[in-house]
């Protein structure tokens, strides 16, 4: 079971790594709690578009959150809360 942060963003890789809120604050609670980040960069499709296909490759127990570009998770502990909260 994983959780998945699904974000579609118009910086390329290396601005939303260094600018983007969530990529920075996801950058902290990494080590506390395990996720995979399915970014989509520079991004001028149709949200339906990069959330089924994050929807597609996820497992059918992982959990997905989709989130904006702009949002800080501010939780090291998120997996487990989101966990608990989905129990």
């Amino acid at each position: 079971m994983s959780l998945w942060f699904v974000s579609a963003t118009r910086l390329s890789e290396t601005a939303f790594d260094r600018e983007s809120a969530l990529a920075r604050s996801l950058a902290r609670v990494a080590e506390f709690s395990p996720f995979v980040l399915a970014a989509a960069y520079e991004n001028s499709r149709p949200l339906p578009e990069i959330f089924n296909r994050a929807i597609d490759a996820a497992g059918a127990d992982d959990t997905i959150v989709f989130v904006h570009d702009d949002v800080w998770i501010d939780d090291w502990y998120v997996a487990h809360r989101l966990e608990d909260a989905l129990a």
